[in-house]
């Protein structure tokens, strides 16, 4: 499920009784969090651990709690993981991938994770994992489905339950 952050866009085919609905996720900034294209899901999924990592560095620095700091360890280091077998994927397929840069929006969490105060840190940075790996599931289970790489919708289909997981321990967090 996404956040109220995210704007939902149904769209449906004229026999929608008979046809299945497809969820089209995006950012506020109209930028598609689903996409099944293999060039935009390798600029979206990088823009996607990148985000993790960078927060949980940030987390790192910064948490209250023991249990926020180890999960952000976890994040730096299974998406910095992730990361590097994407671009290994995306190399293999003939797509430079060597530096996925954020989303806007991604920035914005991270300054306002930067900015949150030592009170409201904590709460602040597990909400925004939370949202976080909500987008990252439906990206990967998309594109595990529908994407147009069968190199790419296997490493989709390898990192979807890894961030369900991750999504469950941060639910945990609340």
């Amino acid at each position: 499920m996404i956040t109220a952050n995210m704007r939902l866009s149904v769209f449906a085919a004229a026999a929608a009784a008979v046809l299945p609905v497809a969820v089209l996720a995006q950012s506020t900034s109209g930028q598609d969090l689903t996409p099944e294209g293999r060039g935009a899901y390798v600029s979206v999924a990088g823009a996607v651990e990148g985000f993790h990592a960078r927060a949980g560095e940030i987390a790192l620095a910064k948490a209250r709690r023991p249990e926020v700091r180890q999960f952000a360890q976890t994040m730096v280091d299974a998406h910095r993981e992730s990361l590097e077998r994407l671009i290994a994927a995306a190399r293999e397929r003939g797509i430079d991938a060597s530096e996925p840069g954020l989303l806007p929006f991604q920035w914005s969490r991270l300054r306002r994770l930067e900015r949150a105060s030592a009170r409201r840190f904590d709460r602040v940075f597990v909400a925004q994992q939370i949202e976080a790996h909500e987008i990252a599931v439906e990206l990967h289970r998309n594109f595990a489905e529908n994407g147009d790489d069968t190199t790419l919708q296997s490493f989709a289909e390898a990192e979807a339950p890894v961030e369900q997981q991750h999504l469950d321990q941060a639910r945990g967090l609340q």
